[in-house]
């Protein structure tokens, strides 16, 4: 839950002073043992970016360790987004505990997370499970959905901002900070090219559930097939492919699978914002539905890569008609 509410302007002055001293403006030079011993005892960096850091770090006060993300910018808006963003408590959202920028210091204390992102899963050599996949997309959905209940767009949904604990509970980070350690792309939108929604590239509407909802197509694409939906030598080439291009068939998966994925898929990344899923909730409805059939089929999810196509899927689905 928010607290800072209840912070006092001193506690917050010594955490400006705090990370002016960690946050310089070559991130590379940080020298932890100018830090104070003080509210917080910071154990290790998790990350950098640009403009700033993430440490993790232990709340003396609190009894746990955190993860403290701080910007040598002010940014007032991401800040705001933050604390509206710690009024969420829901088990796939990340908790943040705090946030606070001044002209020259930009922080964020939030949940510490063990695991790994659902980037790593996005390989090839290490594709989750079907069932899995489908299970984790609808409880990001949930996480999602109750942001989006309570306006809150994340802008920035993408395998890295996700986060699988060791438990295997997939948390939804960086609602409002991400942009505070890797600033804006080069053209000026914020978000990551290969998620971004097309009519956000194109600048000329407000993020939307919708927006979010693109990206969560994206999302589950790159889990089933393992490569991006969208890619291309650089930020222009992957634009011009989400505006103008579909993704290339999925082609991992056994054909009466890839046909519960394929619509999905489909509705979930159209172009046209109102031709997708209006509400989180709708998604995680359809991914339930396949749930079921994974189960009863487990051993005929992926499409064999070194030998006859037919005469396994014959083999693993034998009431399949083809």
């Amino acid at each position: 839950m928010y607290v800072n509410g209840n912070a006092t302007k001193e506690q917050n002055q010594t955490l400006f002073d705090l990370f002016k001293k960690m946050v310089k403006k070559n991130t590379i030079d940080i020298d932890p043992s100018l830090i104070p011993n003080d509210r917080y005892r910071f154990d290790k960096i998790l990350g950098r970016g640009a403009t700033g850091l993430v440490y993790k770090a232990w709340d003396k006060r609190r009894k746990m360790f955190v993860a403290v993300k701080a910007s040598n910018r002010s940014h007032e808006s991401f800040v705001s987004e933050a604390r509206l963003a710690g009024k969420l408590k829901h088990e796939n959202v990340v908790s943040i505990f705090d946030a606070n920028a001044n002209t020259d210091i930009s922080y964020v204390v939030m949940e510490y997370l063990e695991g790994d992102t659902l980037s790593i899963y996005c390989d090839r050599q290490n594709l989750l499970s079907l069932p899995v996949v489908s299970k984790t997309m609808i409880d990001i959905c949930k996480g999602l959905h109750c942001a989006h209940s309570m306006g809150i767009i994340h802008r920035d949904i993408k395998p890295s901002n996700i986060m699988i604990t060791k438990n295997g509970i997939p948390k939804i980070t960086d609602f409002g900070t991400s942009q505070m350690i890797d600033g804006t792309q080069p053209m000026g939108f914020l978000g990551t090219p290969s998620y971004v929604a097309p009519e956000q590239l194109k600048g000329d509407t407000a993020p939307t559930k919708a927006s979010d909802i693109f990206s969560l197509g994206c999302v589950l694409y790159e889990l089933l097939e393992g490569k991006k939906a969208f890619d291309g030598e650089n930020s222009y080439a992957i634009m011009y492919k989400v505006s103008n291009d579909n993704p290339e068939p999925l082609s991992l998966l056994a054909p009466p699978v890839e046909a519960l994925f394929r619509p999905i898929i489909k509705k979930a990344i159209a172009k046209n914002a109102e031709d997708r899923y209006q509400d989180c909730s709708d998604l995680a409805y359809d991914l339930s539905k396949t749930l079921s059939y994974l189960h009863r089929h487990e051993k005929a999810y992926k499409k064999p890569l070194f030998s006859n196509l037919k005469d396994r899927v014959k083999d693993c689905l034998p009431g399949i008609s083809r």
